[in-house]
């Protein structure tokens, strides 16, 4: 099955993706985790009114001027709006474009669409419907206009090039009903606005995910519906099944990010995290090699809830990544679970900021332009987008070093003792460095976890240590190291 797009008007049966949601290019293979150089932590910044029913974001370059904008879609106003970026970061809220909808919109993507450089929008209607947006360039998009399929009603979609010819395919989910679907169909696109069919009929998925599960260069598909399926690739977009996976609960959002730190030569080996449940917990499915996955492991049912819109992040730069998400009901917050990786263990450590209540999508991005990642979410129930502001990390510090004389000996517990036993009296200039097990409070532990490991009975310390390095687990304690800090 072929089809062609004619001009910049009418229908468009057809694909040509080129361009991920974050990073654009000619050719974009895989999705790309939000990396920063901050702590973590979070502070509440500025919040801008928007259209009302705000229901996703996107952001690219749509100016064509170096900065990161941002498009906001919206459901019963029925309204694109442009947020251009600016030289110092932010958007420019007095020059905010808008573009009517004809119909409310539910999910959005970025994409170069007819490869002429220009990001355009790719858009998934609240009945199932996919239109599409051309961008001029200059921050502008003429009338969206419907992309006829033939399909059934379309519940979600993915892009990644899966045929190995420089152009983005896509991936689709529909919705069964009494005319059949609910299988999972492949549009092959030759990057000139003709997409092909593929005859292939996957199974019916509530979610799915994109990556290279094998680590031959070519991108496979992950498929959750009542059984998880692994589906490898050979290059050329042809597909075998090389595992099933019975599931006994519904998956959300599924995600194929590298969790576990299981090869200690960087080599990435992906693993499979699905939100399920309504956003209850979490399963883990650990990528072992050649694309085979252990069974499913759930957890953290006793830490999320009601959660969405879950990214994975590099907030720090470095290790593996967190994953930040939305949570709704009466407790709305944005919450982080802290990548951990190692001992089988993905997260440890979880933080929590209250939001609006009715968050209905997130984006993680550098907002103001200081090298560390920031949180928009937007709510409908304020019609506002909150600015979630990361904070920088710490100064760089060796832990156990608790007096900051550049070695590791029984001074540093006998410091630890004296600062719990002589408060106000004896202090430790880096609060970090004295927290040798890493659990973000001062106590007899620490000088405990110090003298087991000088005597060769206990665990290592914590990281940053035996070098000087940040502190890897956000917490409340201050470090103010002297100046002839040798971490200084």
């Amino acid at each position: 099955m072929a089809a062609r797009k004619s001009a910049r008007s009418g229908a468009y049966p057809a694909f040509m993706m080129a361009c991920l949601m974050l990073v654009c290019s000619t050719t974009m293979l895989f999705p790309q985790i939000p990396t920063g150089s901050g702590s973590g932590l979070f502070v509440p910044g500025i919040s801008f009114s928007v259209a009302d029913d705000p229901a996703d974001m996107a952001v690219g370059d749509y100016n064509e001027d170096g900065f990161e904008d941002m498009v906001l879609v919206t459901g019963e106003s029925m309204l694109v709006q442009v947020f251009l970026g600016t030289s110092g970061g932010g958007f420019d809220l007095g020059q905010v474009q808008a573009f009517d909808l004809p119909v409310e919109i539910e999910e959005s993507d970025t994409l170069d669409y007819d490869a002429d450089g220009f990001l355009d929008l790719i858009l998934l209607s609240d009945s199932g419907q996919l239109y599409l947006m051309l961008g001029g360039g200059d921050g502008s998009f003429i009338d969206a206009d419907l992309i006829d399929l033939g399909f059934s009603t379309i519940t979600n979609f993915e892009i990644g090039d899966l045929n190995s010819d420089g152009h983005g395919d896509l991936v689709l989910t529909t919705q069964s009903g009494f005319g059949g679907g609910g299988e999972t169909r492949i549009l092959l696109s030759d990057g000139n606005g003709d997409y092909f069919l593929k005859a292939d009929l996957f199974p019916n998925a509530s979610a799915l995910g994109i990556g290279d599960l094998d680590g031959d260069g070519d991108l496979d598909l992950a498929l959750a519906g009542s059984t998880l399926t692994v589906h490898l690739n050979d290059g050329s977009g042809d597909f075998s099944v090389i595992q099933e996976e019975p599931l006994d609960y519904t998956v959300d959002q599924l995600l194929l990010v590298d969790v576990l730190q299981d090869r200690p030569d960087g080599i990435e080996i992906l693993d499979i995290i699905c939100l399920i449940d309504n956003g209850g917990a979490l399963a883990f499915l650990q990528g072992v090699g050649s694309g085979v996955f252990s069974p499913p492991a759930e957890g953290y049912g006793d830490v999320i809830n009601n959660a969405s819109d879950v990214t994975p992040a590099y907030l720090g730069g470095e290790g593996t990544p967190a994953f930040v998400y939305i949570a709704a009901g009466s407790s709305s917050h944005l919450g982080v679970l802290r990548g951990h990786g190692v001992d089988g263990i993905p997260f440890e450590g979880h933080q929590s900021y209250p939001i609006p209540e009715n968050p209905a999508c997130m984006k993680i991005l550098d907002y103001d332009m200081d090298g560390v990642l920031d949180v928009l979410i937007a709510s409908s129930s304020t019609n506002a987008v909150e600015v979630f502001l990361g904070e920088p990390a710490g100064p760089d510090f060796r832990r156990g070093d608790v007096n900051s004389d550049g070695f590791f000996n029984l001074a540093d517990p006998i410091t630890c003792l004296q600062v719990l036993f002589l408060p106000g009296q004896v202090f430790a200039p880096c609060e970090d460095s004295m927290d040798a097990n890493d659990d973000g409070l001062l106590d007899l532990s620490d000088p405990i976890t110090v003298l087991a490991f000088l005597f060769g009975t206990g665990v290592p310390v914590a990281a940053p240590f035996p070098d000087c390095g940040t502190d890897p687990t956000p917490d409340i304690l201050d470090c103010q190291l002297p100046l002839n800090d040798p971490c200084s």
